[in-house]
């Protein structure tokens, strides 16, 4: 898989009239200087079957991963295309609820890493700082530009969630250049 293709789940059963018509996922590799995409890989369900306007597709560092959505059911294709997985996960039922499921009852380790920069805000003496989908984060510090020009850490705040508020009390911290750093860690 490139860094640049296009990974997309088709519902492709928008009435579910059709059952010869089912949901899939894909991965298309685009040539981007020539503007051009061929089709590498499709992902169906293990019985053939659509959903409407349900499931999704994602790519992490084992390959792509299919949720047929509505059902406990998912594939997984390892970067070089073989199948490990196309599978149901357990026995679907339906009480006054609606429909009981189960869903994928396996994980291995798993670390989330933020595609784009941490969120930064200052306000009222406060500096706000989030980076979602960052599981690592174990807590944040806070530095501030010395008369040495090298930074100092001034504040370290242990991570609760994906936001973490930390409090600029001092009136010399809030008026030099800071920078909020995240200390990732691996927690076990």
């Amino acid at each position: 898989m490139s860094n640049s293709s296009i990974i997309l789940f088709d519902n492709a059963a928008e009435e579910n009239s059709d059952p010869s018509v089912e949901n899939q996922g894909a991965e298309i590799p685009l040539d981007v200087p020539n503007r051009l995409g061929s089709l590498e890989a499709v992902l169906s369900h293990l019985q053939n079957m659509g959903f409407m306007s349900l499931g999704s597709m994602h790519r992490n560092y084992l390959g792509i991963f299919v949720r047929w959505v509505g059902r406990a059911d998912h594939v997984e294709s390892a970067p070089n295309g073989s199948i490990p997985r196309n599978m149901h996960d357990g026995p679907s039922a339906c009480n006054i609820f609606g429909l009981a499921k189960s869903d994928r009852l396996f994980q291995g380790d798993w670390i989330g890493l933020a595609s784009h920069h941490l969120g930064v805000a200052i306000g009222d003496g406060m500096l706000y700082v989030s980076w979602d989908g960052a599981t690592e984060v174990d807590h944040w510090e806070v530095e501030v530009l010395g008369d040495d020009v090298s930074f100092y850490i001034v504040s370290q705040v242990i991570t609760t969630g994906f936001e973490t508020e930390i409090g600029l009390s001092s009136q010399p911290l809030q008026d030099s250049p800071i920078r909020p750093v995240e200390v990732l860690q691996v927690r076990r």
